[in-house]
């Protein structure tokens, strides 16, 4: 018999989803699979439900980039922050300004790396499918670290 003892919790995200709270300020339901600690970066894996049509707060991390898996079809904008001659960021609507490249249209099990700095934005293009996907993704992006600070500033959003 195999001893499963140090094998955390587990966890259905179906039920977990259910049980989740919707997140307006972000565009959708989040929940927390689990939780660790890489390198001394306290990281989790993450699961994140949009709405048919909805979409998740264009954003992006100053610190730490984040891998992300798709489970169903979703459509993610990257961009490049904009910058003024003196190197701080040019605002527009009390957002930082971004660049977008053209959407990338990520099918289930594409895989992608989300580098540090390079603002992101998410699109369920379904009417009456939920989207899916998991990220990996350091604690410092949803949770304060111990100064207190979210690494998370939104962005303006692309033109869709």
């Amino acid at each position: 018999m195999v001893d499963h003892t140090h094998i955390s919790q587990l966890i259905s995200i179906k039920t977990a989803l259910e049980n989740a709270t919707y997140n307006p300020k972000l565009g959708g339901k989040f929940i927390k699979l689990e939780d660790t600690e890489i390198e001394g970066i306290r990281v989790s894996l993450m699961h994140v439900q949009i709405d048919p049509g909805s979409e998740l707060t264009a954003h992006v991390h100053e610190h730490n980039g984040e891998v992300l898996q798709v489970l169903s079809p979703v459509t993610v904008y990257f961009g490049k922050l904009k910058k003024l001659p003196d190197g701080t960021y040019q605002m527009k609507d009390e957002k930082i300004d971004v660049q977008w490249d053209t959407p990338l249209h990520m099918v289930p099990e594409d895989t992608v790396r989300i580098p540090e700095g390079i603002a992101h934005f998410f699109i369920n293009p379904s009417k009456d499918s939920l989207a899916h996907i998991q990220f990996i993704i350091p604690n410092s992006h949803f949770e304060a670290n111990e100064k207190g600070i979210v690494d998370r500033k939104l962005v303006t959003r692309p033109q869709v």
